[in-house]
């Protein structure tokens, strides 16, 4: 699949400002409102909500970034609030919650965690995209915030079993942008 900028940034820019929909009509707003339990087992979305500058090779039909795309999306206010609320919508999903600049286990965290926090899942990937896209979309306040949760609750909650690989994938997508 070739790489066209204009096609990568139309993509994205209809996607998240416009109300159209991915490649498998999913709109940004109805992915946002899904449970929890289709969220875990549909694959496809997380690469429309967190572009990453190189194709997925889970999803090669979802667009990604170049540094026209990267730099427009930093310079539009709108398309940052809706990624932010893609981020604050996975946190849930996570079982996590924000608290003014701080990231911290939600009221679902007890149900949440056995989905992702107890065992290495694809979930870890999912979560180094959400944190280098972040960065990369002008959203590294946030990503930090996320990234450091992840690492408090690696050293302190013994429930957690996030292996060495998913904590330095989690620092290198901060590290890297």
């Amino acid at each position: 699949m070739s790489h066209d900028s204009n096609e990568a940034s139309a993509r994205i820019f209809a996607f998240y400002l416009h109300d159209q929909p991915d490649n498998r009509g999913r709109r940004l707003a109805d992915i946002l409102a899904r449970g929890d339990d289709w969220l875990e087992r549909t694959q496809g979305y997380v690469q429309w909500l967190f572009p990453l500058p190189e194709p997925s090779g889970s999803n090669p039909h979802a667009p990604w970034l170049d540094s026209e795309t990267i730099a427009a999306f930093r310079a539009n206010e709108v398309m940052r609030d809706r990624l932010r609320s893609a981020y604050l919508r996975m946190l849930r999903f996570y079982g996590l919650r924000e608290r003014t600049w701080h990231v911290e286990k939600g009221e679902n965290w007890d149900d949440r965690k056995t989905k992702w926090a107890t065992a290495p899942t694809h979930n870890n990937l999912r979560i180094t995209r959400i944190l280098r896209s972040m960065c990369l979309l002008g959203l590294r306040t946030d990503a930090e915030a996320f990234k450091g949760c992840l690492m408090r609750l690696a050293q302190l909650d013994a429930d957690c079993d996030f292996d060495e690989q998913a904590l330095a994938c989690w620092c290198g997508a901060t590290a890297e942008v």
